[in-house]
């Protein structure tokens, strides 16, 4: 390998600044983006915020790969995992359009309905 390809590999992999990443484990495709931000992934079968929504099975695949996004249903909404985020979207049953992006134990509305998001079933 050449000096010069080396010295990238080495500047590719350092951080930048003072910054440590939050453990000794190399960050993977689904940690924040931020290391101070952290969430918990939602690993239960009920949703708190939701406790009309039911688990079902997984359909919208992850992006990059990575298998399928969790999967909720109640009688008018379907809500689905954000791995990057820890949190829930959630979409109307009837029209599979986005409502928004919610805190999966408080409900508390993060970010607001995105027109282009649509479910594909």
């Amino acid at each position: 390998m050449s000096k010069k390809r080396q010295r990238h590999r080495q500047s590719c992999n350092t951080n930048p600044g003072n910054t440590t990443p939050a453990s000794n484990s190399p960050p993977t495709k689904n940690s924040p983006p931020d290391s101070d931000k952290t969430f918990t992934r939602i690993s239960t079968k009920k949703l708190p915020a939701f406790p009309n929504a039911v688990s079902t099975k997984p359909k919208t695949f992850v992006q990059g790969g990575g298998g399928k996004r969790k999967r909720w249903e109640c009688k008018s909404f379907i809500y689905e995992e954000d791995t990057e985020t820890g949190n829930v979207e959630k979409y109307r049953k009837s029209d599979k359009k986005h409502i928004g992006e919610f805190d999966p134990m408080t409900g508390e509305q993060t970010k607001p309905p995105n027109r282009k998001r649509k479910l594909k079933d």
